[in-house]
């Protein structure tokens, strides 16, 4: 079937541009977005600010609107960017008790794609971790904490907030906190009744970087993630960064001093860090330095520790050698002038005590 809006939008299009030769795929578009874009293009040609492509590769036309700009499942407008219904009801859909990883996958993924709304997603992806290590056909086997954590995903994105777009003139700030299995960032911007949440992101370190890194470490990196985040919204503007580790503060002011415009404590209570900083390119590289040392160092970290144990084990056998031979030197003049006066405890245990590391004798 012929669509006669496609053709005669094509025609038109030809007619303005007074080109016959030009080639371009014909635009969906219904009648109110015909004479728009009819209406456009006679003001753009007569002021001289668009002329006709004659490249065989160049882009179709389109019209933008002042209203919500749907994508993959958001809806985006002048008020801010939110998750659309039918996303949340395929979250909800799915049942609270996961039959299979394949099933569990799905939905993690569904969720994972209303990351940015969901402050703290990792605290609820923590439990889920052994289960994507088994095998794909292997049955989950899902436990009551499993199916709290999805009726909980289910109930906060019944209760999605609506994300701020924050603008050059915004006044933003970034909060970020760790713990021993995950960290997380919010990106908020100040209004006058308060603040708006504009980002969330988050994750779990790996079992290596748990186990090694210190939480000063950690709550570092959580920083740096959100400074490699959103790069467009914090690049070369100053905003508030907020954690609650005072060893962030001295961390910051060592590496970026001369970018730092103010550092204060917040209320000694809340134990709150307050630094406003100058986010510059040279800051970033100066973390990504920083951190690729600290992620080296958790990789090789199994190896530093194994090789400080076997130098520990080799001073306390150096030592106990070293003891051992102090016993015999001093039992030896005794064992001459008297052999009566060793205690029937020493007789028992003879002159070489018999001692024990991790189980072997020595």
């Amino acid at each position: 079937m012929v669509d006669r809006n496609k053709i005669e939008a094509t025609l038109k299009i030809k007619e303005e541009c007074k080109y016959e030769y030009v080639r371009y795929k014909p635009i969906q578009m219904n009648m109110e977005d015909k004479k728009d874009m009819q209406i456009i293009i006679k003001e753009h040609i007569s002021l001289g600010l668009i002329e006709p492509g004659i490249s065989a590769y160049s882009s179709p036309g389109f019209l933008v609107r002042n209203h919500g700009e749907i994508k993959r499942g958001i809806l985006i407008d002048e008020a801010g960017i939110e998750l659309q219904e039918h996303i949340v009801e395929k979250i909800r859909n799915f049942p609270d008790v996961l039959k299979d990883k394949k099933q569990l996958q799905s939905f993690l993924g569904v969720v994972n794609f209303a990351g940015i709304f969901i402050k703290d997603l990792a605290k609820y992806r923590k439990d889920f971790r052994p289960l994507l290590k088994r095998n794909r056909k292997c049955k989950v086997e899902m436990e009551e904490i499993h199916t709290q954590r999805v009726r909980e995903l289910k109930q906060v994105c019944n209760n999605l907030p609506k994300l701020a777009i924050p603008q050059d003139e915004d006044e933003l700030v970034v909060y970020t906190d760790a713990n021993d299995y995950r960290w997380a960032a919010v990106l908020m911007k100040k209004t006058t009744t308060g603040e708006e949440p504009c980002r969330n992101t988050g994750g779990l370190f790996t079992e290596q970087q748990a186990q090694v890194w210190h939480i000063n470490e950690k709550e570092f990196f959580a920083v740096w993630k959100a400074f490699k985040k959103w790069p467009l919204f914090l690049l070369a503007k100053e905003f508030t960064l907020k954690v609650d580790n005072t060893n962030v503060k001295a961390f910051l002011k060592n590496k970026l001093e001369s970018k730092i415009e103010k550092a204060q404590m917040e209320g000694a209570e809340a134990n709150s860090v307050m630094l406003r900083l100058r986010h510059l390119r040279e800051n970033l590289e100066e973390l990504d330095r920083e951190f690729g040392r600290l992620a080296v160092n958790a990789q090789v970290a199994g190896q530093v520790q194994r090789a400080d144990l076997d130098k520990v084990q080799t001073n306390i056998r150096s030592s106990l050698v070293a003891s051992t031979a102090l016993w015999n030197a001093l039992q030896e003049p005794i064992r001459k002038a008297s052999p009566s006066v060793m205690t029937s405890e020493l007789r028992e245990q003879g002159s070489k005590p018999a001692l024990r590391v991790q189980g072997s004798r020595l």
